[in-house]
């Protein structure tokens, strides 16, 4: 049950609110409940808000992104020592830039942006938005991994949209060139995109994301996963779908790119999307 609901934010209008929690024991901030989101109108940018009573109160929000406007879509994430890691799409050039900040005193304060990479903006057509948005997460476990940061998103730097992963080894200092995660042939014209990330407490990853590889138009869709076990150096693929999706069913009002995730637990990856 869930007796009551708390007001976290409404000072202006807010969009794409996406949670995440310090679960790391030893942690200066440890259960702190962090929300990242975009604020549209007033005080523009990617906001944050946190908790530390379990969600009956917030703080006030927090500005994250340098940039006020043409930024959307963001993900948060914890770190080993209860840094705070948000990612977001910066949409103010001819490209788009996924950009990255992080706070290392509970979210009180943000550094100044950096940049994960910059790819040629995907044209997806399955969002009503027509755009689609980075994923970040952390490897918290004993593994060879721990403290690494790994973000994924889409773009088409290859002629049509791919997933791609970055991943920080340094918290957050320094980012990988982007690594190609499906495995279809490149330039072939077939959509991917709107990925999302998980990480297990082994420190293997995990990628759902949408895909036409398989299907005669780019508005028809499956599901896919991608899994790596070597710190997201390399990645297998899976299907998850049982049969493709016509995404303008029932009308071309439905937002099927717009929202998916996964979680990753022990051997359970529970993946979640729009599928028919």
């Amino acid at each position: 049950t869930f007796p009551n609901a708390y007001l976290i934010a409404n000072n202006g209008s807010e969009d794409k609110e996406f949670i995440g929690t310090d679960l790391t024991p030893g942690s200066p901030f440890y259960n702190n409940i962090y929300i990242s989101w975009t604020r549209f109108s007033g005080e523009t940018g990617i906001k944050l808000t946190k908790s530390t009573n379990a969600g009956v109160n917030w703080t006030n929000a927090v500005p994250v992104s340098d940039v006020f406007f043409g930024v959307q879509g963001s993900d948060v994430a914890v770190g080993l020592d209860g840094e705070v890691y948000v990612t977001w799409l910066d949409g103010t050039t001819n490209d788009d830039i996924v950009r990255f900040d992080r706070s290392t005193d509970g979210g009180e304060t943000f550094g100044i942006d950096k940049t994960i990479a910059q790819g040629a903006t995907p044209l997806i057509p399955i969002s009503s938005s027509g755009i689609t948005f980075p994923s970040i997460a952390t490897d918290i476990s004993n593994g060879p991994g721990r403290g690494n940061i790994y973000v994924t998103f889409c773009d088409s730097r290859n002629g049509d949209p791919d997933i791609f992963l970055s991943r920080s080894t340094n918290r957050g200092l320094n980012w990988s060139a982007p690594l190609r995660v499906n495995n279809d042939e490149i330039g072939n014209g077939k959509l991917q995109c709107w990925p999302w990330i998980g990480v297990n407490d082994s420190g293997y990853v995990v990628i759902n994301f949408y895909d036409a590889r398989n299907t005669s138009s780019n508005t028809i869709i499956e599901d896919y996963i991608a899994h790596s076990t070597d710190g997201g150096l390399s990645f297998t693929n899976y299907l998850v779908s049982t049969m493709p999706t016509p995404t303008n069913q029932p009308n071309n009002d439905v937002r099927f790119g717009d929202y998916i995730g996964v979680d990753y637990y022990n051997s359970w990856t529970v993946p979640v999307g729009t599928v028919e």
